[in-house]
C-alpha cells in the first residue's frame, strides 16, 4: 500500500526537478511586441547566469542556454574566456528593518449621539 502512495510523490518530484519552476522575467527585459520581417531578433543577456540569455519572440521573453562551456556575450554565445559576465546573485529575501515602525493614531473625533423619537412613513418628494 505504501509503494502506491510513494511511487506518485516520487514522480511528481522528479518531473519538477526536470522541468524546474521558472523564475519571473527581469524588468529589464522588455521585447518588441512584433519583430520585424527580416530582422535580428531581439536578444537580452541573464544577468544571473552568464550561460543564458532570453531571446524575443512575437513579444514574448523566453529563457535559451548557450552550449555547455559557452556564455553569452550579448549578441551570440562565446567562450567563457572572451566573455566579460558578472553573475548577480539571486535574492529572495526582504531587506531586514532595524527600526520598528511608529504608529501615532489621530485624535478622536468628538461623538455626537442622534436619538430618533419619531418614525417617519412618509416620503416628502
Amino acid at each position: 500500500m505504501q509503494v502506491n502512495v510513494v511511487l506518485p510523490i516520487f514522480a511528481l518530484v522528479a518531473v519538477v526537478a526536470v522541468v524546474g519552476i521558472p523564475l519571473p522575467v527581469p524588468d529589464y527585459v522588455v521585447c518588441p511586441e512584433v519583430d520585424d520581417v527580416g530582422a535580428i531578433a531581439t536578444l537580452f543577456p541573464n544577468v544571473y547566469n552568464c550561460s543564458t540569455y532570453y531571446m524575443c519572440e512575437q513579444g514574448v521573453p523566453t529563457l535559451r542556454d548557450c552550449t555547455p562551456n559557452l556564455a553569452f556575450n550579448g549578441q551570440v554565445c562565446d567562450f567563457k574566456y572572451k566573455v566579460d559576465c558578472k553573475e548577480l546573485p539571486i535574492t529572495t529575501e526582504a531587506p531586514a528593518t532595524t527600526e520598528a515602525p511608529v504608529t501615532t493614531e489621530a485624535p478622536k473625533a468628538q461623538e455626537k449621539k442622534i436619538i430618533i423619537t419619531k418614525v417617519v412613513t412618509e416620503i416628502i418628494k
